[in-house]
């Protein structure tokens, strides 16, 4: 999942206690962005630096893939981003 910066390019994959310290770091950024309703552009604009920065992960496994794609829907959720996924669409497809 996530590769420390001692790791990049030699291989090495991150333990599960480097991936938790990653989710903790990344939720406690978007909180400190989030300290009041003035911020959130600030907000939007670090969930698209984290979602550009998913390409530059190696492969995760299913469950790892399963954590991040939670961390991003609460972060999307606290933002009120991807409230419409899996709603019903009106019109024509």
């Amino acid at each position: 999942a996530y590769e420390p910066v001692w790791a990049i390019g030699t291989g090495v994959v991150a333990s599960v206690e480097e991936v938790a310290e990653a989710h903790q770091w990344l939720e406690e950024e978007l909180a400190a962005v989030l300290d009041d309703d003035f911020n959130t552009p600030d907000a939007v604009y670090r969930l698209q630096q984290m979602t550009e920065a998913l390409k530059d992960l190696p492969d995760l496994s299913a469950e790892e893939g399963r954590r991040v794609v939670a961390l991003y829907a609460e972060l999307g959720g606290i933002l009120g981003l991807f409230s419409d996924v899996g709603a019903p669409r009106s019109g024509p497809a």
